[in-house]
């Protein structure tokens, strides 16, 4: 402890301890001593510069000396902190209190520290900064003993404890926060942890609490919340109370309206190309395409999938593509046997989100057979009872949609002969055309033919017991003998567009459509074959002929040299002698003229 010490003359005052008031002493001096006014003026100046050392702390007074500081009102004093600053300001307390000098002792001072009206600094951020403020009241007693003796003198104090609360009464608040909006995030859930996100550290402050405190123990609860008009889709407007709490337990809270938007797409995934079946009229229908996309196609954060199918929508386009309008035929064999097309598939939500657009190939094939009209009973006339028997192609009714361009050369036929009366015959295979021998009068023959367009659709030799399928029909041919009548032939008109076919291919084969010969009856059996078929023609008279197989894009595969003799010709194919399964040119020239017919090398 500090002591200061100073002599004047006689007089020597000694300060140790706390803070005195020296004015008051000086008074006291001056009364007791009845100084004279130099000595006055002396000793103000001697007290006035000492008061650089105000705050020493005096020693306590002995309790035997009389000297008494009572309090007089216990109440407790409550003091709210500051609502902006987090500070308190000190109350007058003094007044609670009582103090009394003992004998010979005057009363210097009582007084308080800290002081009335000073602010104290209170602890905040993320602890609560009630506290209990001690304040202590110090009285200051002064014994003047005898003036020519300094060792009398007795300066000391009294200190005691005072308290008041310090209480933190202020709510926290929010600052610029009103209505918001939030987006649906891909759970489709918008829950309370959610809408927390909204709360933001610059939207709260509080006198004393931090605002991260704030943000970290705010919740939010619904206050009311319509269910959205489409349970797949959760826009709408709903209701949340936001909490807030310092840390001193004073809550605010206030109710805001969240708009809901939904903003994710539909997904659709689907594979790189399909594989779609032509329908009747060789197209494939919406309805076709719509049908390619299942629930493992589509996804949506929120629609359910029966929804997304429901509003999927197919649209021809894209790029590398067949060109396609609508009515024509999307199959023409063989020359497309799968053509691709390009369709773009889109679905919507229920929130009217549209997704990224599908681009998918189809390759679209033909598997519809050709169907056969049989036509009714006929005669024709039989020259020759050596003259084999005749495919009758001309007389059934083809529809075909997918090669609806080709005229019935196009269409590769099968001929039954189920049965022959006079001398009765049994069954004769694919296009056999037997030597039948007829003696004179009719005969009848009941025929089976059936018809496979160039995709390869319809079976050539269904069983004979098996139900009749649509690609053949059965009808009777009166042959009526008459060595006057000319053989029966295939219609003129066929035979020459298929020359003419084979004219657009093959103009090195030299021959043009006046070169036609109908004598040579060229025929071919089996057709179409798997393994081998033979080729036939009869010729007026022995002579060089020269056999041309070719593609439908021209190319001469196999060229056949020989010396025919008069009359009937066979020649074997292998399916080695061609290049691949399908339609080809098989073109018959001698010296009188040249034939065309068409073969086809099935797989």
């Amino acid at each position: 402890m500090q002591s200061y010490s100073f002599e004047f003359n006689a007089w020597r005052i000694k300060f140790t301890g706390s803070k005195v008031k020296i004015t008051q002493i000086l008074f006291l001096m001056e009364k007791r001593l009845k100084l004279h006014l130099n000595l006055k003026i002396l000793l103000v100046f001697i007290f006035m510069f000492m008061l650089n050392w105000a705050h020493a702390q005096l020693p306590p007074c002995d309790p035997g000396l009389g000297n008494t500081l009572d309090q007089i009102n216990n109440t407790p004093v409550t003091v709210s902190i500051n609502s902006n600053n987090c500070k308190v300001l000190v109350p007058d307390l003094l007044s609670r209190w009582v103090a009394s000098p003992g004998p010979g002792f005057d009363l210097i001072s009582v007084s308080q520290a800290p002081s009335s009206s000073e602010q104290i600094t209170m602890p905040g951020g993320s602890v609560c900064s009630n506290d209990d403020i001690e304040v202590y009241i110090e009285a200051i007693f002064f014994y003047f003993g005898d003036p020519t003796n300094s060792e009398d003198d007795i300066l000391c104090s009294i200190v005691l404890s005072d308290f008041f609360d310090a209480v933190d009464e202020t709510m926290p608040s929010f600052v610029g926060f009103g209505d918001m909006t939030i987006n649906v995030t891909n759970d489709c859930v918008i829950d309370a942890v959610d809408v927390k996100l909204l709360l933001k550290k610059a939207h709260v402050k509080d006198n004393c609490t931090s605002k991260d405190y704030l943000v970290a123990n705010s919740w939010v609860t619904p206050c009311g919340q319509n269910p959205p008009p489409d349970p797949e889709c959760p826009e709408g407007i709903q209701c949340w109370t936001f909490h807030i709490v310092d840390a001193c337990g004073n809550e605010k809270e206030q109710d805001i309206d969240v708009t809901v938007n939904e903003n994710v797409p539909p997904v659709i995934n689907l594979p790189n190309n399909f594989t779609l079946n032509a329908n009747v009229d060789c197209e494939i229908t919406e309805l076709q395409l719509l049908a390619l996309v299942n629930a493992s196609h589509v996804s949506d954060n929120c629609t359910s999938d029966a929804t997304l199918l429901a509003n999927l929508q197919v649209e021809y386009g894209g790029f590398e593509c067949i060109s396609y309008l609508p009515g024509e035929p999307m199959v023409t064999c063989p020359y497309n046997p799968e053509g691709v097309y390009c369709y773009t598939f889109t679905t919507t939500d229920a929130c009217g989100n549209v997704s990224n657009p599908e681009v998918v190939s189809i390759y679209v094939k033909d598997v519809t057979a050709p169907v056969l009209i049989a036509p009714a009973d006929f005669s024709v006339c039989w020259p020759d009872p050596n003259y084999p028997f005749q495919n009758f192609t001309l007389e059934p009714t083809v529809i075909e949609a997918c090669d609806a361009d080709c005229d019935i050369t196009c269409i590769i036929y099968s001929q039954r002969i189920l049965s022959l009366t006079n001398p009765p015959k049994g069954a004769y295979g694919n296009n056999v055309y037997p030597v039948i021998n007829l003696a004179s009068g009719p005969r009848l023959a009941k025929v089976r033919v059936c018809a496979q367009d160039l995709c390869g659709n319809g079976a050539l030799n269904p069983p004979l017991n098996a139900p009749l399928p649509g690609n053949c029909c059965i009808f009777n041919i009166l042959l009526e003998y008459d060595e006057g009548c000319a053989p029966p032939l295939k219609d003129q008109r066929d035979l020459t567009d298929s020359y003419n076919k084979l004219e657009r291919v093959s103009q090195e084969l030299n021959h043009n459509s006046t070169d036609e010969d109908f004598d040579l009856y060229l025929g071919a059996y089996p057709n179409p074959f798997r393994d081998q078929s033979q080729i036939h023609f009869n010729m007026a008279q022995g002579g060089m002929y020269r056999v041309s197989l070719v593609t439908q894009t021209g190319k001469v595969v196999k060229i056949l040299n020989g010396f025919g003799q008069q009359g009937r010709n066979v020649l074997g194919i292998e399916s080695r002698d061609l290049e691949f399964a399908g339609v080809y040119f098989c073109h018959v020239e001698t010296p009188s003229g040249s034939q065309t017919l068409i073969l086809q090398r099935s797989n």
